[in-house]
């Protein structure tokens, strides 16, 4: 029964969303291409922005997820240069920032992202950075990126473990990750994320599922030491864990 349930639920979010899609598209994707095809690029991302919290939140509902934020007042008013730094369970922890956090935030994002023809589209309408794990090429152009846009007074959200969790463990955290975040000098913000697997990838029947947020107080990449900048990434990692592993574990059968 808990089998039928889960499939049934997919059938209809899937019907839900397809509809989705076809009005975003319309009201989205076709307008923003167009005016991106005019020349209007800035103007163009605009509108994927603007409609992203959107589309996020639909998702979230329609996978009956509720999300439970901690530490609200830790989110900096101004997210010009703010690095987000996360752990990863879920295709949905994405889904969750945007559509719950609000961030408008470039996430740095694997290029398997490009073969889902619709996400494909909205990504490259948001500007993500993309990543290849496999081509150390890209990972520095990835960083060169990242760097950039934060600079430029724009905020990045990046996960350091580089894949999602399947075993409900927070894998290594990647000091590479980073990088970005200590040349451009960001305001760092770390953030701890438990939930989201369970009510996609692990989705177990039809019930309200729970996501869990922690936003944990910023930490400043500005004017380090080199000893420093050396063991930042050490200690936002423990930090995450931390707070991670405090966070409250929902079991459904």
């Amino acid at each position: 029964m808990v089998l039928i349930m889960k499939y049934v639920h997919y059938f209809f979010a899937a019907i839900l969303f397809v509809i989705g899609v076809i009005i975003t598209v319309i009201f989205c994707v076709l307008p923003a291409n167009f005016i991106r095809l005019l020349g209007f690029e800035n103007a163009s991302k605009k509108i994927y922005w603007a409609w992203a919290p959107h589309l996020a939140s639909f998702a979230i509902w329609l996978l009956n997820y509720r999300v439970h934020i901690e530490g609200s007042e830790n989110l900096p008013k101004d997210l010009s240069n703010v690095c987000f730094i996360s752990n990863h369970q879920s295709l949905l922890d994405i889904c969750a920032y945007v559509g719950r956090l609000k961030l408008k935030t470039s996430p740095i994002a694997k290029v398997e992202v490009l073969k889902a023809p619709f996400v494909s589209s909205f990504a490259k309408g948001l500007g993500i950075i993309l990543l290849d794990r496999k081509s150390p090429k890209s990972s520095i152009k990835a960083i060169l990126n990242g760097t950039e846009e934060l600079k430029q007074g724009k905020s990045v959200i990046i996960f350091p473990e580089g894949t999602r969790s399947k075993n409900g463990k927070i894998g290594v955290m990647k000091a590479g990750s980073y990088k970005m975040a200590i040349r451009a000098e960001s305001l760092i913000v770390p953030l701890a994320i438990q939930g989201t697997r369970s009510g996609f990838e692990d989705k177990k029947g039809f019930h309200r599922y729970d996501c869990y947020i922690k936003i944990l107080p910023p930490v400043s990449a500005k004017g380090l030491t080199k000893e420093e900048r050396k063991e930042l990434p050490e200690i936002i990692s423990a930090q995450i864990i931390e707070a991670y592993e405090k966070l409250p574990v929902r079991k459904y059968k």
